[in-house]
Parts: structure tokens; sequence; C-alpha cells
């Protein structure tokens, strides 16, 4: 924020009793000093979790990262991670839920967005949030134009090596905008938005010049 990026992605996860985390690994053991899945274990347990090699750092809510913008000025874009540590379908009922509590209670501080590999997910929650913006995460940039049209999904989320001219201009003719990700360097920020990108993904915003 401090570099003024216009708005911030989060890997999200659901704990066990509904608390949205900002976790991206399938597995706790995979980047804490816990083990299991997110999903399998309550809030109350996963804070007191530290990060892999920096004792000192907790794992969060969604909810507070979003209230360190309090200008309220940024998009805030939420990447569903799916591991269900139960039933799938109840599974997918809760995450809703808890996008729909996070959307009512914080709303008013940013812009959120939700992205989702998933698309069973996504038609869900279009259902529960229908003015919500939905992004479709995918690797093939013609199967993602096709599960996107006429779904309610706004934008579809590609990887910048997969991403060509050829593909923005199809996107946009359906309507549909393109983010892009992948960019670490100054040089992948200048390639994305020469194709005509409509938002870039960049994974290092030491990237980006500090204003």
């Amino acid at each position: 924020m401090e570099r003024g990026v216009d708005g911030v992605e989060l890997d999200v996860q659901l704990s066990a009793d509904g608390v949205l985390v900002a976790f991206h690994p399938d597995r706790l053991e995979l980047g804490t000093n816990g083990i299991g899945l997110v999903n399998a274990r309550v809030w109350a347990d996963l804070r007191r979790l530290s990060v892999e090699g920096r004792p000192e750092v907790r794992l969060a809510q969604v909810k507070d990262l979003i209230r360190l913008d309090t200008a309220g000025t940024r998009r805030w874009v939420l990447d569903v991670k799916l591991f269900a540590a139960g039933d799938w379908v109840p599974y997918l009922d809760r995450f809703v839920a808890a996008l729909r509590a996070l959307d009512a209670e914080v709303a008013p501080l940013g812009r959120l967005r939700v992205e989702c590999r998933d698309l069973e997910f996504l038609t869900r929650l279009h259902r529960s949030l229908p003015h919500l913006e939905l992004g479709l995460v995918a690797t093939d940039p013609a199967l993602a134009l096709g599960e996107a049209r006429g779904r309610g999904i706004q934008w579809v989320v590609l990887p910048l090596d997969r991403t060509g001219r050829h593909v923005v201009r199809a996107a946009h003719d359906l309507g549909l905008r393109v983010s892009t990700f992948g960019a670490t360097t100054r040089g992948d920020l200048r390639e994305a938005w020469a194709l005509g990108v409509d938002e870039v993904q960049l994974d290092d915003p030491a990237a980006l010049p500090a204003r």
C-alpha cells in the first residue's frame, strides 16, 4: 500500500468455524508450524500458529487485513482456495455465507472482488451476492472465456505467459475483463500492459516505484 498499489490480492481459506483466513498452501505444514487443513481447525487454534521461519508472524483474518486500508480506496481481490475437510456442498455453502458476512461488514472500507478456479463455487456465490464482481481463474484462455460467458462472471484471470493480444480482444468482445498473474518484474508489467489487459496482479511490489 505504501507503493500506491490499486489493490491487494489475498489467498483466502475457511476455518472450521467459518473464519476467512489469508493462507495459500493446501496444508498448514507447508508454511506454518501447524499441520492439516485450515478447514479442519478453528480460528482459536489457527491464530496461535506462526509462519515457518518467522515465529513473530501469525496468520491473519481477511477482515483485519482489509481494515489496514483506512482510506478505503483499494480493491481487495480474494482468491478463494477450496480445501474441504468435510462434505463438499455444505463446505461451499459455508464459504459463501462467510463471504456474504464479510461483504456486509467491510464493503464500506473497500471494493471486494472474489476469484476462484471452481466454477461451481462462483455460480453459488453469484446467486447469493449478485452484485459482487467475480473472476474465473484458469490456465487455458479459450476454456476460461467459454466457461465465464453468461455466468455472471466479469473477469477472467490468466497467467501472463498464456495471455496474448488475441485473448484480450476475444475477452473484451464477450464483455469480459482480463487480469493476468505471474508478473514479477517491471519488464513483466510493461509486457502485460502492452497486451491491453485490464489488471495486472504483481507478485513483487518492489517492482513498483515508491510513491
